[in-house]
C-alpha cells in the first residue's frame, strides 16, 4: 500500500480494482483475475456469505484495514469496493474528527474503574447465588423475607 502514495488517483484505483479482482479471483479459485468483470455484482459472480468474509479477510490482510463484514453487501461489486478502498486509502471519505476527551476522576485510568465495577458485579451474583442455594429459595420467598425484615 506504500506504492499508492505516489500514484495519481487514476493509478491508485486501478491498483486497488487490481487487487480486489485478484482477491475475488483467489476465494473463488478463478483461474484468471483479469477475466472478472469488476462492474459485475459479487452475487452473480459467486459470492455467498462464507466467500465474502474470506474475501473480506484477504483485504484485511493486503490493505491493513479493519473492513466490515458487510463490506461486500454494502458495496456489491469489486469496482465499488476498490472505490470504497480508495476512499479510505486517502482519507477523503470523511473528515478526520478528533478523539472525545474522557474525563478521570483522580489518577486511575478508565480501565480499573471498570474492573472495578466489574468484581463488584461478580460479588454481588455470587452473593444472590449462595442467598438462593442455602434453602432453596425461590426468588419469591428472598423478596417476602426481604420486605418482612424492613
Amino acid at each position: 500500500m506504500a506504492r499508492l502514495a505516489s500514484q495519481s488517483a487514476e493509478e491508485q484505483l486501478a491498483a486497488l480494482t487490481k487487487l480486489v479482482a485478484t482477491a475475488t479471483a483467489t476465494v473463488l479459485a478463478h483461474p484468471d483475475p483479469a477475466a472478472l468483470d469488476t462492474q459485475r455484482p459479487f452475487k452473480d459472480l459467486g459470492i455467498d456469505s462464507l466467500t465474502a468474509l474470506e474475501l473480506r479477510n484477504a483485504l484485511n490482510q493486503h490493505t491493513g484495514l479493519t473492513l466490515p463484514a458487510t463490506m461486500i453487501f454494502d458495496h456489491p461489486t469489486p469496482a465499488a469496493i476498490a472505490t470504497h478502498l480508495a476512499d479510505l486509502l486517502t482519507d477523503t471519505a470523511a473528515p478526520a474528527v478528533p478523539a472525545a476527551q474522557v474525563s478521570t476522576r483522580g489518577d486511575e485510568p478508565v480501565d480499573d474503574r471498570l474492573a472495578y465495577l466489574d468484581q463488584a458485579a461478580s460479588r454481588a451474583l455470587r452473593a444472590v447465588h449462595r442467598q438462593f442455594s442455602k434453602r432453596r429459595r425461590t426468588p419469591t420467598s428472598l423478596w417476602r423475607q426481604s420486605r418482612w425484615q424492613r
